[in-house]
């Protein structure tokens, strides 16, 4: 399997991973080696060819063991050439073969894939010429903060990287799958662990095709094996930017039922703030002005897109919704525009582009922001002309649709510095409506996390669990970076968690992440938005100086993540670039530069 990758891409920055490769194997013959899986991860330990390996808690034993369920001396292996045997070492918990207990003092051969239990973790006897590499797997939290820190890396190289959630069923099939996953994986991939028997992968620098393949050939293994799995696959960036996009793109896949995210099921309206924002929209959706949607991510841009679309005169009309990020520049000409019959080779017939799916409807311009310069003035020639060109076309065709266009970036900011134009601002500027992010508006945090569990449960055909009191201070205290729909994707995933209860408890949630019981100064809105005025576009200058306490809250956060600066951000709300010009205005010494 060939991956797109970077020349030092093999490198495990964080040291957690490592690849070792077997001695050359006798006769030709395949090595033998244990896979031992735990809570924690997996590692392989090459047997020898011939030898006694003591197993237990021991710190002496030949393979330790961290469980406490396992005695100090457990069980023992004797290994003569490709024969092996185990015997239990009249362990307190004893010992499972085959999920029957093992007789103390008497010895059983083992077979090819057999598993033994102890404990908690599972031993299992394997072959190959090279010794899979030890793995650890994250906390839910911490792989969250290690895909943040991927979204940033991503965008300021360029790089496309990965996620994907593989869920197995059956508990026997867990150490199976744990097994299976080192040999397809490679070293600078990470694992987490969503949930009981459910895995999620980062695979850094992998483009579509190259993920496309790893999962197939994985699935080709588990198949094999007897495992049934259900997995699901987000790319970066064209199923989103953010850790929470992308997670929720690749959970969909694997959800047994048909849960989709849209307009009618999320509109919660308790904030006084947003039911005057809604109101706004409803009355501008009467006119035929253009609309400008600003907001962090995560906060709703879509659907209070649709909410225009539907309060105005052309509900009857189609919505359609384009993500600018993900328009490739080679073929968004002739995707928006359509083309004729023999524009270019291929063209076999007339095509009309998306522009002209939509008559009498509205077009709804996801991240604007992102679109190139030579994008934007294509699309302003569109707006002002009304008309659009097809690719090989001679004829001007015209295009009777409202456009309502959202980001999350400071435009003011970009054409200040030649990455937006003004004119086109100005076009796609006919008003803004401006959504606050989640952590303004804690009062929705609760309503919003009981609709959330509701989906999830009717889903999974389960009743729906409710939110403890230490859960709900948990979610309150959390500063939401991702917003709505980070909250979605950490209800739902509670509601997997919780199955041996009705309540969702702070067990249930990652914990990791939001044990921070405060939030962040935010930039006013603003400058937040992109709504600093155009007559007005020199260079924001800072506020006044952070309060002593607030810079003690950093070198605190900082603390707790070990000088991971992504995942400090994250707990404090902020994005990587504002946190680091904080420490920059404090003096504070970056931890890669300490």
């Amino acid at each position: 399997m060939t991956r797109s990758r970077d020349k030092d891409s093999a490198a495990d920055p964080g040291g957690i991973l490592t690849t070792v490769r077997f001695p050359a194997a006798e006769s030709g013959q395949d090595a033998l080696f244990l896979m031992v899986v735990g809570p924690e991860g997996f590692r392989a330990i090459a047997l020898p060819h011939k030898g006694v390996l003591q197993i237990g808690r021991s710190a002496q034993a030949d393979v330790r063991i961290k469980d406490s369920l396992a005695s100090r001396d457990h069980c023992r292996l004797y290994v003569e050439g490709r024969m092996v045997e185990i015997e239990d070492l009249e362990s307190a918990n004893g010992t499972l073969l085959r999920n029957h207990a093992l007789q103390p003092r008497v010895r059983v051969e083992l077979a090819l894939g057999d598993a033994v239990n102890i404990g908690a973790t599972v031993l299992m006897l394997r072959s190959g010429d090279r010794l899979p590499r030890s793995v650890r797997v994250l906390p839910h939290g911490y792989f969250l903060a290690r895909l943040d820190e991927e979204c940033a890396s991503s965008v300021r190289g360029r790089s496309p990287f990965a996620l994907v959630r593989l869920d197995v069923e059956g508990e026997a099939s867990t150490s199976r799958c744990a097994g299976l996953l080192p040999l397809c994986l490679q070293p600078s991939d990470i694992i987490g662990a969503y949930g009981p028997r459910q895995y999620e992968l980062l695979l850094p620098r992998t483009t579509p095709e190259a993920a496309t393949t790893l999962v197939a050939e994985l699935g080709v293994r588990l198949q094999q094996a007897g495992i049934a799995f259900r997995t699901g696959t987000a790319h970066h960036p064209i199923d989103g930017r953010s850790a929470a996009e992308l997670l929720e793109r690749a959970c969909q896949a694997v959800r047994p039922g048909t849960i989709q995210p849209g307009p009618a099921a999320d509109i919660i309206l308790v904030d006084p703030a947003m039911r005057e924002l809604h109101g706004l929209a409803r009355d501008v959706a009467k006119s035929t002005i253009n609309v400008l949607i600003v907001g962090e991510t995560g906060t709703g841009k879509e659907i209070l897109a649709e909410v225009v679309h539907r309060a105005s005169p052309r509900a009857q009309g189609n919505f359609l919704s384009l993500n600018c990020a993900a328009l490739s520049e080679n073929l968004v000409e002739a995707e928006l525009f359509g083309y004729e019959k023999g524009a270019f080779t291929g063209a076999t017939q007339a095509k009309p582009g998306l522009l002209e799916t939509a008559p009498a409807g509205t077009v709804f311009l996801d991240e604007i922001g992102e679109l190139s310069l030579p994008l934007q003035a294509k699309l302003l020639r569109v707006i002002e002309t009304r008309t659009l060109l097809r690719v090989g076309g001679v004829t001007k065709r015209t295009v009777d649709v409202r456009f309502v266009s959202a980001t999350n970036c400071n435009l003011a900011q970009a054409i200040e510095s030649g990455g937006f134009r003004r004119d086109l601002y100005f076009r796609l500027n006919g008003i803004t409506l401006a959504i606050p992010p989640l952590r303004e508006r804690p009062v929705e945090i609760e309503p919003f996390g009981r609709h959330f569990a509701g989906e999830m449960a009717r889903d999974l055909g389960r009743s729906t669990p409710e939110i403890s009191a230490d859960a709900l201070t948990l979610l309150r205290s959390y500063a939401w970076p991702g917003n709505i729909r980070e909250l979605r994707n950490v209800i739902h995933r509670a509601v997997l968690l919780c199955r041996s209860g009705p309540v969702i408890t702070p067990d249930h949630l990652p914990r990791e992440l939001m044990e921070a019981t405060f939030s962040a100064p935010q930039p006013t809105p603003a400058v937040l938005y992109g709504q600093t005025p155009l007559s007005d576009l020199s260079s924001t200058q800072s506020g006044p100086a952070l309060e002593p306490e607030e810079k003690r809250r950093i070198l605190d956060v900082l603390e707790k993540t070990a000088g991971n600066q992504t995942a400090a951000a994250r707990m404090l709300g902020m994005g990587r670039t504002a946190f680091v010009a904080r420490l920059n205005q404090y003096g504070i010494l970056r931890p890669r530069k300490r």
